[in-house]
This record gives structure tokens, C-alpha cells and sequence, in this order.
């Protein structure tokens, strides 16, 4: 599928920063967390509405309807999202 094409591909030192992320926001170890607790730590006034449109296109896209991703459905996303900061330190800050 073209999207999966674009898609940016997330190098060992990416990799390594979502997982740590996913852990983070994984507070119950579940091996999930909710969209919504997703977007409440990472809304920002300034970026907060492309974001919160990123997630909702990106669960609409992979068909999520349970309000939760998964380690896969975050590192997925982030995949996606990495395509627009090819440079890694664009992407961390």
C-alpha cells in the first residue's frame, strides 16, 4: 500500500526512544494504554490540534475503534509520524 511506502522508517536510536515512551505512558503494564491518555500528556496549545488530527486519521486508517493502542499501534504511528523529521535530532526535541 502506497502509505506504508511513505511511511518513515524508525532507525534502532528512534526505536529505542518510542519504546521507552510507550513504557511510560503504559502506567498499568498492560501492554496498551488509552488514546485518550495519549493525548492528554502530548497536546501542547501550539501543536495540539495537528497532533490530536494525527491520532484520530492514523485509528481511523488502521480501523482502531477500541480507544487503545497497543505497543505496535505506537511505534506504527510514530513510523508515521518520523516521515516528516528525517533528521533524528528534529525528531526528539
Amino acid at each position: 500500500m502506497l502509505v506504508y511506502d511513505l511511511k518513515g522508517q524508525l532507525d534502532e536510536n528512534r526505536l529505542h526512544d518510542v519504546e521507552r515512551a510507550f513504557h511510560e505512558l503504559d502506567t498499568r503494564m498492560e501492554g496498551e494504554f488509552s488514546i485518550e491518555h495519549l493525548l492528554g500528556r502530548f497536546l501542547s496549545k501550539r501543536e495540539g490540534d495537528n497532533f490530536k488530527r494525527a491520532v484520530d486519521l492514523y485509528a481511523r486508517f488502521q480501523g482502531i475503534d477500541d480507544g487503545v493502542f497497543t505497543e505496535e499501534d505506537f511505534v506504527d504511528f510514530i513510523g508515521f509520524l518520523s516521515a516528516n523529521y528525517p533528521v533524528y535530532e528534529n525528531f526528539s526535541q
